[in-house]
């Protein structure tokens, strides 16, 4: 697949009006994704074009889990809009 990748510190959101599809990716913690706000703060310029999110964590993939962590970052707009995917992270230690 041929994209192009931002870290979002230095990704301007203006740039969106350059892309017919958007993939936003971020990592989960306490069900918070992390930097989803870029997302929800553009909806207007992101509502005609695809949108799929996705987050990392340790939370499972549980249809209830997965409404949880919806509802508390998107806002019930982007619900609608967006593809939404969960992918499980691991939790592991150092010794």
């Amino acid at each position: 697949m041929e994209a192009d990748l931002f870290a979002q510190d230095s990704f301007d959101a203006k740039k969106f009006h350059s892309y017919e599809c958007v993939v936003f990716g971020g990592s989960l913690y306490a069900s918070e994704l992390i930097g989803i706000n870029v997302i929800n703060e553009n909806f207007e310029t992101l509502r005609n074009k695809k949108v799929v999110l996705f987050s990392v964590g340790a939370s499972p993939a549980r249809p209830e889990v997965l409404e949880e962590i919806k509802l508390k970052n998107l806002t019930p707009e982007m619900i609608c809009h967006a593809e939404f995917h969960h992918l499980r992270g691991a939790l592991t230690s150092i010794n």
